[in-house]
């Protein structure tokens, strides 16, 4: 594994309850996370794959893509803005590195 994906797997494992609860913080939510567990947890997945961050078409990160597409449609049945959208990208920056080219409006307002 690439020394970088070793360095956020051993974050992610060892604080990922913490990570998950700033991350809500930054994007002003205080609900239900399971959608943040479940994009975090695919990201994780990609990390432990050795996937490069850079290529967001490998298929490594096939899980996190439709994990991010899920979110899409139901922001968008919910009546989510793009602006609204944009929220979810510039929230974090780690998450944000693996969803940049995504297109995702989570966290729903």
């Amino acid at each position: 594994m690439k020394t970088e994906n070793t360095t956020v797997d051993s974050l992610l494992t060892q604080q990922k309850d913490q990570i998950l609860r700033d991350w809500m913080r930054d994007v002003g939510q205080t609900g239900d996370i399971q959608e943040a567990q479940a994009l975090l947890a695919a990201v994780h997945e990609a990390i432990r794959a050795d996937a490069d961050p850079e290529q967001l078409d490998s298929p490594a990160l096939d899980k996190a893509r439709n994990v991010l597409r899920s979110l899409s449609r139901e922001c968008a049945a919910q009546g989510s803005t793009a602006g609204e959208a944009s929220q979810f990208r510039s929230s974090s920056s780690s998450p944000r590195r693996w969803s940049s080219s995504a297109t995702a409006c989570w966290p729903c307002p």
